[in-house]
């Protein structure tokens, strides 16, 4: 199956903390990234509506951060959400995951050393991937399963067809039967 393009949302309004995310894409393992930014609830609002994303990251600075991050992990789900926060302090990890992160990166980690975060960004973004695919597997299923019950269904109007009346007279013998087509028993 071949890789479709993968859409990572960021959700932030200081630049600093963007240019450390896309810095971080970049160095990312996998292919096929393509970064789309929200500074606003509005933007946001917008791009859920035109849009489906594999992963987004979330910047908690500011006072609607924790109802924006849950409001962004209610709308990917299952798919990933990263949130990025000051300090390593364990108040702040604790409302990000409880808000719906499903990882936490800090912005000392994003300027100092990314090695670890991009080998969490790369699992998340082969988790997004398997989602994706098996949401196309489903639906490919689907179709599918749906042709043959269309396929079941002519065969057995065809068979219906081919079979004598259930009545039947010859020489004033009356006969009555029943048969079964094969497709009615499969």
């Amino acid at each position: 199956m071949e890789r479709r393009e993968q859409r990572i949302l960021i959700y932030s309004s200081e630049s600093h903390v963007t240019d450390l995310v896309v810095d971080l894409c970049d160095e990312s393992h996998e292919s096929g990234l393509r970064i789309i930014f929200a500074t606003n609830e509005a933007e946001l609002t917008d791009l859920f509506e035109h849009h489906h994303f594999g992963l987004a990251f979330v910047n908690m600075a500011g006072w609607q951060s924790e109802r924006i991050l849950d409001r962004i992990a209610f709308a990917l789900s299952p798919k990933p959400t990263i949130a990025i926060v000051e300090s390593d302090d364990s108040s702040s990890l604790l409302h990000a995951m409880r808000n719906g992160a499903d990882s936490v990166f800090t912005i000392p980690e994003l300027e100092h050393d990314t090695g670890p975060l991009i080998y969490c960004l790369d699992r998340l973004l082969k988790r997004a991937d398997a989602i994706e695919n098996v949401h196309y597997l489903r639906d490919v299923l689907s179709e599918s399963l749906e042709e043959i019950k269309a396929d079941q269904a002519a065969a057995k109007q065809i068979q219906e067809r081919l079979l004598p009346p259930l009545d039947q007279t010859i020489d004033d013998i009356r006969c009555t039967y029943q048969l079964s087509p094969s497709m009615l028993l499969s």
